[in-house]
Parts: structure tokens; sequence; C-alpha cells
């Protein structure tokens, strides 16, 4: 029993050292993707050696460092199920802060995947169990993911108002990554709501942080937000500088998620650019990898964007089917955002099928989601919508009033299209 004993004990000692020599493997190559690309499988194997023997606390450890690895590759049913383990290993060791970095990932996986109500029970569930353990990276991370979750839903207000309040958080205790954090997705809500000025601000505040600080995650993020705010202004040679660096960088290191957004605004580029052919190709490498990952909130952006780039090629035969595609997907997850850029772009292929029932209703109800969660943008491009169903039907005077109010906005947040607007309407004929 002796002999049989010290063998298990025995046993048990290589697999703590083996476990241990890759934790330590991932912890002091945490940025290098390259290297942890080397060692993944492995390292995968020692996650599973920790479960198997019940070795909780160096299976939380080891999940808490390879988390950010498995998001960034788009690993999401692998990040899932040792984020699930690791969870039930903090809640049986009493580990307040390990169990909150499990919930925080979590509820990351949950939004990827659409799952909201889920994503915000453990981001909320996360933040009461930090106040007692006072983590200011804890609190700001789970204030971000709550406001992630409102922009994802239109509520921007209330996005804004988090990340604000986060952002007090990590300026107060000198936190640069993660105040850059939030300084990308301050630069993100500003764009969507149409401020692009203040966008940009944010934006390069965060790109000089990022680069100082060497977070080659986060640089990407803010080119990315440039590229867009400049794209959205016309300033495309710029924009396309930006997007061009950030895939550049996301390619050589596999960030997957971060290859889609770059592809999704060089397509936004080309489209200015008028160049259709290459817009669509973008944007089919993009979906291709959203599907690939299973991440179903960039899938239904990535259909309706092809739809709307195969009805701006006038490809009017293909136009239809990816946009319902992504309205459904999109109404199934709650993206009002998504929800109202699909029906603008149906609304628009209606209107030249000459349905004009159904362009009506489709562009009224973007127009009604837009206002409500105030997305001016897209405000902007209802009425423009509505304006072009109302001129081809002859209604010249409706067709002024709504290309007016369209122009007024897009004027107001210095959009590219006002330009377009105001030549539509000059080549307006009287009633």
């Amino acid at each position: 029993m002796r002999d049989f004993a010290r063998e298990k004990i025995s046993d048990l000692l290589v697999y703590e050292r083996t476990i241990e020599y890759f934790i330590n493997y991932v912890e002091s190559h945490e940025k290098d993707l390259v290297a942890l690309d080397l060692e993944a499988s492995n390292f995968i194997e020692a996650l599973d050696m920790a479960f198997e023997r019940g070795l909780e606390s160096m299976l939380v450890r080891g999940v808490k460092a390879i988390g950010s690895f498995f998001d960034t590759k788009g690993l999401y049913d692998l990040a899932e199920l040792h984020l699930t383990r690791a969870e039930q290993a903090a809640r049986s060791l009493g580990d307040l802060v390990g169990l909150t970095e499990m919930l925080l990932r979590l509820g990351l996986i949950a939004r990827h995947r659409g799952d909201y109500a889920r994503a915000k029970a453990l981001y909320e569930e996360g933040l009461t169990l930090v106040h007692g353990t006072q983590n200011p990276e804890l609190i700001s991370a789970l204030l971000q993911g709550l406001g992630a979750l409102a922009g994802h839903q239109g509520d921007y207000e209330k996005e804004e108002e988090y990340y604000q309040q986060g952002l007090s958080i990590t300026r107060e205790l000198g936190l640069q990554k993660n105040t850059c954090d939030l300084l990308v997705n301050l630069g993100t809500v500003a764009l969507d709501r149409g401020d692009y000025e203040q966008s940009e601000k944010y934006s390069n505040e965060g790109l000089d942080l990022a680069i100082e600080i060497g977070d080659t995650e986060l640089e990407i993020d803010l080119l990315i937000n440039l590229g867009a705010s400049t794209a959205t202004r016309g300033k495309f040679s710029e924009a396309e500088t930006y997007l061009n660096k950030a895939l550049v960088i996301a390619r050589n290191l596999n960030f997957r998620e971060r290859i889609i957004y770059a592809l999704w605004n060089l397509a936004g580029v080309e489209s200015g650019l008028e160049n259709p052919t290459q817009t669509i190709l973008y944007l089919k490498e993009a979906l291709e990898i959203a599907r690939e990952t299973g991440h179903r909130t960039l899938m239904s952006t990535m259909l309706w964007n092809l739809g709307a780039a195969r009805f701006e090629a006038e490809d009017y035969e293909h136009t239809e089917s990816p946009l319902i595609d992504g309205l459904a997907l999109a109404q199934d997850l709650g993206q009002p955002w998504v929800i109202s850029g699909a029906l603008i772009s149906l609304g628009n292929l209606y209107t030249i099928q000459r349905k004009w029932a159904k362009a009506k209703d489709m562009l009224e109800e973007a127009l009604g989601i837009t206002q409500d969660i105030g997305a001016k943008e897209f405000e902007a491009k209802a009425f423009y919508g509505l304006a072009r169903s109302a001129q081809s039907q002859n209604n010249y005077v409706e067709a002024e009033h709504l290309a007016q109010k369209s122009l007024v906005i897009f004027e107001e947040i210095g959009h590219r299209l006002a330009h377009d607007v105001k030549q539509w309407l000059e080549e307006l004929p009287p009633e």
C-alpha cells in the first residue's frame, strides 16, 4: 500500500510540474501569439490534466492565463468548456477574484453568441462579487462589458455612462491598459452616434497609449476605429492607411475577430470609392471567418453588409437573400443597429423593384428604431431612402421634405453623404 501511495504521489507531482511548466510558459508569453500557437495543444492538454486530477487552483490560474488567447483566436467553444470548468473550481475554492474573472470571460463569450440575457446576468453577478474584493481593474472591465452589451442593444446613452464610470476609475489609478480599452469603446460609441470628431479624439489618445505600453491588440482596435471614422468623413486615403496597417498586424498574428473588423471597414472604403467588386470580396472573406468562429453578431452584420454591397453593385438578383438572413439573425439576437441597417437596405431594394408598400414599411420601421436608439447616421439614411421612394412615385414635394431632413442630419454629423443628398436635391424635378 505504501509503494502504491508513493507511486500515486509521484505521478501527481509529475502532473503538477507539467501543468506548472505550461502555465508559466503562457504567463511569460502572454502577448506573443506565435509562441502561444506553438504550445497551444500542449497547454490545452495541461488544462485537461488539471481538471481530471482535481487540481482546482492550477486550473483557475491556467484558464485565466490563456483566456484572452482563446478569445483572440475566436475559439469560443473551447473557451467556454475551460471557463465553465474553472468557474466551478473557483466557486469550490471560494476564490472570488478568480470566479469574477471567469464570469467576465463567460460574459464575453455569451455576448459574441448574442445571448445578451446570459451575458448581463454574468456581468452583474461578477460586479456584485468584485465590489467585495475592491479590485478596480475587474470593476472597470465589468463596467466595460455592461457598456458593450448596452451598445449591442442600442442603448448608446447607457453604454457611454458605463464606459465613463470605468474611465474615471482607471484614470484615477493610472491603469493604462484599462484606460486604453475604454478609449477604444468610447471611440466606437461616439462613432455609432455620428460624433466623428470626438471618436477620433478618443482613438488618437488611445493609440498613443497603446503604442506606449506595447499592446498590439489595442493598437489594432484603435487603428480600425480611426479608419472607420475617417472613411465616414470621406478621407479614404487616410482610412486605407489605418485599416491596411491594422489588417497586416491582425493577419500576421491570426487575430481572427480583428481581421473581420479590418476587412469590414476596408469594404466600406472600397464602397466609398465605388469599387463594388473589391467591396464584395472583402465582405465575403469577413463573413466566412465569422461563420468559422461561430461569431453570430458579426455574421448578421456581414450578411447585411454583403446584401447592401450587392445592391450598390446593382446585383439586385442576389441582394435580398443575405439581407433577409442577416435581418432574421439580428432580430433573433436583438441588434437594433443591424436590424435598422438591413431594413434600410431592403427598403431601398424594394423601391428599385417598385414594391412601394414594402419599401415604405421597411424604411419607416427602420426610422422608428434609429430615432429610439439615437443612431443619427442611420436615421438620415432612412429619411433618404424614404425620399427616394417618394421621388420614384413622382411625389416630389414629399421627396424634397424627407431629403431635407436627411441632409440636416448628415451635415450635423459631418457625414460624406451630405454631398450626395445635396446633389440629389438639386437634380430633383419641380412638382
